[in-house]
């Protein structure tokens, strides 16, 4: 956590962890549940609400992944508290994406064609 994306940075917890390597002293990576892997997370805040994006590895391969989506919510001190991971992830805020995305394509032609004129 910090108040400028330049830092300094206070340490603030687990946002997702999809592994379950080294749990209950489970090491061979052959007879884990979830892999581990970089998850390759990004926070967004639609509206109040915080989701956290990233991927996880499937089929018990650390090379299968699967794009997933989570909502965050906030501790009382101002962090979040860890996600958790579903099954199914959360479509919707996919689905929801794909519709800003596009609102915001027409947004900017709009505007370039206001300018033009």
């Amino acid at each position: 956590m910090a108040d400028s994306p330049k830092g300094p940075f206070t340490y603030g917890g687990v946002l997702v962890d999809i592994g379950d390597l080294y749990l209950n002293g489970n090491e061979d990576e052959t007879h884990a549940s979830n892999y581990l892997g970089n998850t390759h997370g990004e926070m967004l805040q639609i509206e109040d609400q915080w989701y956290i994006f990233y991927h996880r590895q499937t089929n018990r391969s650390s090379y299968a992944r699967q794009a997933c989506a989570e909502k965050l919510e906030r501790r009382d001190d101002g962090g979040f508290q860890q996600a958790e991971i579903t099954s199914c992830s959360t479509t919707m805020v996919l689905q929801m994406l794909i519709v800003l995305s596009s609102l915001w394509v027409l947004y900017v032609i709009q505007l370039k064609r206001q300018s033009i004129t």
